[in-house]
């Protein structure tokens, strides 16, 4: 991290109590399917943990094509 810079992170789960969970927890969390749409960006980082093996075959094609639009340029996305 480079001297005034600033990290942020927001989270997206298709999950309400779990976005309610992290809320009351201070994280920034939205409520999101992110195979139809993911917040504006750009975003440096993206990282996808645990909801890949969720998707099938179109529901991947199209988070990963989300990823990509938001995506800063530079930008890496790590799935897990």
């Amino acid at each position: 991290k480079k001297a005034g810079t600033r990290l942020s992170l927001l989270s997206t789960d298709i999950n309400p109590l779990f976005v309610e969970n992290l809320r009351h927890q201070q994280i920034d969390a939205v409520v999101g399917d992110i195979s139809k749409k993911i917040p504006k960006g750009p975003f440096d980082i993206i990282l996808c943990l645990n909801v890949t093996m969720h998707l099938d075959d179109i529901s991947l094609e199209n988070s990963l094509g989300n990823f990509s639009k938001e995506l800063a340029p530079r930008g890496v996305v790590i799935l897990a």
